[in-house]
């Protein structure tokens, strides 16, 4: 079978100028009864059509409805929209200029604007600093969601029931019994989030990037649960002759978390070892603590 390899790595380095925070004015979603806290907000989660495998999120920018693809792997990044998509939609553009690489290197200025009012889903955000996308995507996205997402909630993704969920990020919800999960420590750097382990019996510690816009998929345009690799982060004696494909059971902070599948590529930015996007993303829910460092991984039931 022949593989292809849609590799959608969106700001998974760059440099930011003066790049501010978004400002919450005013949040809606799921209230607590007398209060005005937030417990939930539930995101549904569509699939591409075209780079099957890539979470989409529908957000609502004024009248015009946007198909943001989520990107773990976007750091430093809340939403970059395409400048086909922002034709229609009235935004301020600042002075601040975003310098980002891709990961073949290629280096993209793109500039900052505020957008009043974002909607998604039941949630309501104002006066958001957003990015312009200038990368070319095989995806039929108007852009991204990044991981600055996660400064100011906790989130669970959960592929299995195409959703994510929006937390308040003082405490863990109880109703997930989170005890019961497998709990992994990572580091957010300036690369993104970062986890550290090993393949197999293999000395060497390696460093993945957690990224669901890393897919592969088949000549039909099917998601496979193949993650990337590095192809001299492995001994050549325990790497194969001639394949394109390894696979080993992967232990993370100490925790064995069962076999996975890697396809070899190899790339110019970030200084990682490998990326586990659609591979763990289809195989785990995953419950992000962002403050903390820290999530915790659940396997999904296979039917």
């Amino acid at each position: 079978m022949v593989v292809k390899i849609f590799v959608k790595i969106i700001c998974c380095f760059m440099f930011v100028i003066g790049l501010s925070l978004p400002a919450f004015v005013n949040t809606q979603g799921v209230f607590e009864p007398n209060s005005n806290r937030i417990t939930s907000v539930i995101v549904p989660l569509e699939w591409d059509g075209t780079m099957k495998g890539m979470p989409i999120v529908k957000v609502k920018i004024g009248e015009k409805v946007l198909r943001l693809a989520l990107d773990t792997g976007a750091n430093k990044v809340f939403f970059a929209i395409s400048p086909n998509a922002l034709n229609e939609i009235n935004v301020k553009y600042s002075t601040d200029i975003k310098k980002e690489l891709d990961v073949k290197g290629n280096l993209y200025k793109s500039r900052t604007f505020e957008i009043p009012e974002v909607k998604i889903g039941e949630l309501q955000l104002n006066n958001v600093i957003a990015t312009e996308e200038l990368r070319d995507s095989p995806d039929d996205s108007d852009g991204i969601i990044g991981n600055r997402l996660f400064d100011y909630f906790n989130v669970l993704i959960d592929y299995s029931q195409s959703h994510m969920i929006l937390y308040p990020n003082s405490s863990l919800p109880s109703a997930l019994e989170l005890s019961q999960w497998t709990k992994i420590s990572f580091k957010h750097e300036d690369i993104g989030i970062v986890m550290q382990g090993r393949l197999g019996n293999q000395e060497r510690i390696l460093r993945f990037c957690l990224d669901s816009g890393a897919v592969a998929a088949n000549e039909e345009g099917k998601p496979l649960p193949l993650g990337l690799l590095r192809s001299n982060s492995l001994a050549a004696r325990n790497k194969g002759k001639d394949t394109k494909t390894y696979t080993d059971y992967l232990t993370v902070d100490g925790k064995n978390i069962g076999k996975m599948d890697f396809y070899f590529f190899d790339f110019t930015q970030p200084p990682v070892d490998g990326f586990l996007g659609y591979n763990f993303f289809s195989k785990y829910k995953v419950f992000i603590d962002f403050s903390k460092q820290v999530m915790y991984i659940k396997e999904t039931l296979q039917s």
